[in-house]
C-alpha cells in the first residue's frame, strides 16, 4: 500500500485499447497498469526491466520459441529504431535463441527469456506487442502492425521521434528550449 505499486491509469489519455480488443482480461496485465518486472532465468539473475531499461519507451515483442515470429519482429524492431531511435526501445523477448540477432549497435534486439516467465506473466501471445511508456506503465497491447500502432501512438500524443542517426535538435537564439 505505501510503494503504490497497485496504482493504475486505465483511464489516462496516454492509456490506449487495442479497437476490438477485449477489456482486461483476468490475471494479465493491460494497459494503465504497472509493467511487470519478471525474473529472466535464475532468481539473482537480471530481470525484464533491467534487461530493457531506457528512460524513454521500451515495446515489448512477444515470440516465444517460434523461429519465424521472432524474424518477423526482430525485423519490426529493426525498422521501429531505424525510425524512432532511441526514443523507443524495441526488444523482442524470446525463450530460445531464434538466430541471429540483426540488433544496431551490437546491442541486438533480443532478450532471452529462457523460462518463459516473462510471456506467461504478460500473459502475451506469439506475435503480441506490450508498449511500456517511461514511467513503467502499459500504454497498450497489440497483436499486428506494430509499427504502424507505434507510429499511431505517438503522432496521436505529439511525441516526434528522432530516426536513428539523426543529430537531435539543439537550441539557439529563437528557438523555445
Amino acid at each position: 500500500m505505501f510503494s503504490q505499486l497497485g496504482l493504475g491509469y486505465p483511464d489516462s489519455p496516454l492509456t490506449e485499447r487495442e479497437p476490438g480488443h477485449p477489456g482486461r482480461r483476468r490475471g494479465v496485465p493491460g494497459p494503465g497498469t504497472l509493467a511487470p518486472d519478471v525474473a529472466l532465468a535464475a532468481q539473482d539473475g537480471p530481470t525484464l526491466r533491467q534487461a530493457t531499461r531506457t528512460p524513454w519507451f521500451s515495446l515489448l515483442l512477444f515470440a516465444g520459441s517460434d523461429r519465424d515470429a521472432a524474424r518477423c519482429l526482430r525485423d519490426d524492431a529493426a525498422r521501429i529504431h531505424a525510425r524512432s531511435g532511441d526514443l523507443v526501445a524495441a526488444r523482442v523477448v524470446a525463450t530460445t535463441d531464434t538466430g541471429p540477432d540483426t540488433g544496431s549497435g551490437g546491442t541486438g534486439h533480443t532478450v532471452l527469456d529462457p523460462t518463459g516467465r516473462a510471456r506467461v506473466r504478460y500473459g502475451a501471445a506469439v506475435g503480441e506487442a506490450v508498449l511500456v511508456r517511461p514511467d513503467g506503465y502499459l500504454a497498450y497491447r497489440s497483436t499486428g502492425d506494430h509499427v504502424g500502432r507505434l507510429e499511431r501512438y505517438l503522432r496521436t500524443h505529439g511525441i516526434t521521434p528522432v530516426p536513428a542517426g539523426t543529430a537531435a535538435p539543439t537550441t539557439g537564439a529563437g528557438q523555445i528550449p
